[in-house]
C-alpha cells in the first residue's frame, strides 16, 4: 500500500507535495487527490501495519514515536510531550477519541483571530465528515471497571459525564492503543483514511526526511529530502511541486517552516494541555490491564479542563513508579487494584517553538500560566476528592517526593498549601497553535484557509492551525480543518 512510489530517481516532479501523514497530511491528500491532484506524501517515519505492530510499550518508542517517546517542552516546569513518527503519525499512538472543540471557543476564535466564515455551523458537515472516515463510535459492551470507575465518580458528584466516541470498527479491547493496534480495528489514518488515498491513485514514500522547503520569491518550488532506503543507505531527492502543504503538527511544522525562512509569526503561539496523572488504589480488583482504554470524561468544567482516564499496562505502570521509586516502589505487586487517572488543564501559557542551527531538534518551551496551576490544582482535587469518596484507599500523585494520599483533608492541605510545581511530572499528548490561522496577521502566520501569509502556494493543514487550546482531544478538529483548507484549494486551484 504504502511504498509503491518509485524511489530510482533522485528528482521528482508532482502537483501537489504534503509532508507528514498524520490526521492533517492523510486527509488533505484524500481529498485532492479525489479532486484530480496528482498527490505525493512523504512521511520521516516508517510504515507500520497491523501485523507488525509492536508487542510492548518500549519496542514500539524505537519503531513509531519520536526520539524514542522522549520529549521535553521546558519552562518552569518542564512538560514531556508525545509525537507519533510512523506512517498515520500521531494516530497510529492515540485513543483515537473523537470530540469536537467547544461551540464557545470556535466562536471566540472566529473573532479573536479574524477567521473568515469559522464558527460551528460552517464546520459542522466537516466534522461529519471526518467522523464518518473513521467511523467515530461509541464503544458497545462492558468497557471494564477502570472505565465504570470514573464515570461512577463523577456521577455521585452530580457532575456531567460523557461516554467517549473513538474511530473504530469491530474493536475487541486489546488495550494497546498506545503502542499500535495490533487488529487492525482502531481506525488511524494508515487503516482508514490512507487506504482511501492509495485506492484513488495517491503516493506516499515512508523513511523519506524533508530537509527543506525550497522558494523562489513568493513562491515554493518544491522540497529537499533524504531518503532512507533499506540497506542503509541515505538517498538524496529533490521534490519540484507545484503546492506545498506542510502536516507535520504543531512542533515539526513549525520548526520545517522556520528552517525554509518561513518566521513571521511561525512558532511563537505553541499550546499544549498540561495534564498530571494519579493511581488510584481500591480495596477489589480493577484488573485495568484487561480492561478497554478508559472511555468516559467527566466535561463539568470545561474548557477550564477536563477529568479521565489514562491507559493502563504493566509498562506504564511501571514507569509511573519508577518516577519516584524510593516513593512508589512499594506499590508494584498491587497493580491489579490500580487504575490511573487525569487531570488535563486547557492549557493557556506562553510556548515557543525555535530552531537554531546548530541543533538537529526543535527547541520546545512552555511555560505555564498561574491559570494552567490554578486548573491543575483543582482539577487534581476534584478528582482525587471523587475517587476517594467513591472507594479508594489511597491516591499517589505523579509528584516526585510525594507520599501517597490517604484522605481528602491529606489531599485538600497538600494541594492547597505549599503544592510543589516544580516536582510535578507534567505531560501532554495534545499540542497545537503553532502556526495559528486567521486575516490578523499580528497573531496569525497563516490565513483563514491555511495558506501562510506572503507565500502563494505554501499551505498547513494539522494542529498548528487551531488558534488555542480546545481543551479537548484535537484529532477531530485537525480533520475538520484539513478538510476545510482542501475544500476551499480545491475551489480556488
Amino acid at each position: 500500500m504504502i511504498d509503491h512510489y518509485s524511489k530510482n530517481s533522485s528528482e521528482h516532479q508532482v502537483d501537489v507535495l504534503i509532508i507528514g501523514s498524520g490526521a492533517g497530511g492523510a486527509t488533505v491528500g484524500n481529498e485532492l487527490v479525489q479532486a484530480g491532484f496528482g498527490v505525493l506524501i512523504v512521511e520521516e517515519g516508517m510504515s507500520v501495519p497491523a501485523t507488525e505492530v509492536p508487542s510492548d510499550l518500549s519496542k514500539s518508542f524505537l519503531k513509531m514515536w519520536r526520539m524514542g517517546g522522549m520529549t521535553l517542552a521546558y519552562g518552569t516546569s518542564s512538560v514531556s510531550y508525545a509525537e507519533g513518527c510512523c506512517v498515520g503519525g500521531g494516530t497510529e499512538i492515540n485513543s483515537a477519541i473523537f470530540q469536537q472543540a467547544p461551540e464557545e471557543l470556535l466562536n471566540y476564535w472566529s473573532v479573536k483571530y479574524s477567521i473568515n466564515n469559522f464558527s460551528t455551523k460552517s464546520l459542522e458537515l466537516l466534522y461529519q465528515k471526518a467522523a464518518i472516515s473513521v467511523n467515530a463510535s461509541l464503544t458497545t459492551g462492558e468497557v471494564g471497571a477502570h472505565s465504570e470507575i470514573l464515570k461512577r465518580a463523577g456521577e455521585t458528584q452530580n457532575w456531567a459525564v460523557k461516554s467517549l466516541e473513538r474511530g473504530q470498527k469491530n474493536c475487541v479491547g486489546t488495550n494497546h492503543c498506545a503502542i499500535g493496534c495490533p487488529t487492525g480495528a482502531k481506525q488511524s489514518m494508515s487503516t482508514s483514511v490512507l487506504k482511501d488515498f492509495n485506492q484513488h491513485g495517491g503516493q506516499l514514500i515512508s523513511k523519506c526526511h524533508i530537509e527543506k522547503i525550497t522558494r523562489s520569491n513568493n513562491k515554493v518550488t518544491g522540497a529537499l529530502a533524504t531518503l532512507s532506503m533499506d540497506d542503509g543507505t541515505v538517498q538524496n531527492l529533490v521534490i519540484h511541486a507545484k503546492h506545498v502543504f506542510v502536516c507535520g503538527g504543531a512542533i515539526q511544522t513549525p520548526f520545517l517552516l522556520l528552517k525554509s525562512g518561513f518566521k513571521k509569526g511561525v512558532g511563537h503561539s505553541f499550546k499544549l494541555h498540561p495534564t498530571i496523572r494519579v493511581l488510584a488504589e481500591f480495596n477489589t480488583e480493577v484488573n485495568a490491564i484487561h480492561s478497554r482504554l478508559p472511555l468516559y470524561a467527566v466535561t463539568e468544567f470545561l474548557p477550564d479542563y477536563r477529568l479521565g482516564g489514562s491507559v493502563f499496562s504493566l509498562p506504564t505502570y511501571g514507569m509511573f513508579l519508577a518516577e519516584d521509586w524510593i516513593n512508589r516502589g512499594h506499590m508494584l505487586p498491587s497493580y491489579k487494584n490500580m487504575g490511573m487517572y487525569y487531570a488535563m488543564a486547557k492549557g493557556t501559557g506562553a510556548g515557543r517553538v525555535r530552531n537554531f542551527p546548530f541543533l538537529k531538534h526543535p527547541l520546545v518551551q512552555y511555560q505555564l500560566s498561574e491559570e494552567d496551576w490554578k486548573n491543575i490544582k483543582a482539577g487534581l482535587y476534584n478528582l482525587s476528592k471523587s475517587l476517594f469518596e467513591y472507594g479508594a484507599r489511597k491516591i499517589q500523585p505523579s509528584i516526585v517526593g510525594m507520599p501517597a494520599w490517604t484522605s481528602v483533608d491529606i489531599m485538600k492541605n497538600s494541594i492547597f498549601s505549599d503544592f510543589p510545581r516544580k516536582n510535578c511530572n507534567l505531560m501532554s499528548i495534545h499540542l497545537f497553535s503553532s502556526v495559528r490561522m486567521g486575516e490578523n496577521t499580528e497573531f496569525s502566520a497563516a490565513d483563514s484557509y491555511g495558506k501562510i501569509h506572503g507565500v502563494d502556494n505554501l499551505y498547513v493543514a494539522d494542529a498548528s492551525l487551531i488558534p488555542e487550546s480546545p481543551g479537548v482531544n484535537p484529532q477531530a478538529t485537525v480533520m475538520a480543518l484539513a478538510l476545510r483548507v482542501a475544500h476551499r484549494f480545491i475551489e480556488n486551484v
